[in-house]
């Protein structure tokens, strides 16, 4: 297989009630080639919220 695969991503964190709560969010891009053809083959974004509470 002679594909390269890259990955951008962006991401934050906010922390609320004293660290009791924890708020991050991010955004991802991927693209792939295909190094033997040397051509653009696919690409797609994607994305990730996540809540965690404390005790």
């Amino acid at each position: 297989m002679n594909n390269q695969v890259e990955n951008y991503e962006l991401g934050v964190t906010k922390y609320l009630m004293g660290h009791r709560l924890k708020v991050q969010g991010g955004i991802m891009y991927t693209e792939q080639t295909d190094l033997k053809l040397n051509s653009f083959t696919d690409a797609y974004w994607s994305a990730v919220f996540q809540i965690e509470l404390g005790i």
